[in-house]
């Protein structure tokens, strides 16, 4: 959702209102989750937004990413 609108706040929203359409969707349940994690994920500091786009984390970098998670 957030791709397809340009913002995190927005794609939550839209999948809200999906699931609440949709009570018994399981497809909308977890466009609901993924939208929920990446809001939050937008919420984060520069700093760990940066940190969570690497493919390539080592331990202090997943703590961390845990920690504020």
């Amino acid at each position: 959702m957030e791709m397809a609108v340009g913002d995190p706040s927005a794609g939550l929203q839209i999948a809200q209102n999906l699931a609440a359409q949709h009570p018994d969707d399981a497809e909308a349940a977890r466009l609901l989750e993924s939208a929920r994690y990446r809001w939050r994920l937008s919420m984060l500091p520069q700093a760990l937004q940066d940190v969570a786009a690497r493919t390539d984390l080592d331990k202090a970098d997943l703590a961390v990413l845990l920690y504020w998670l």
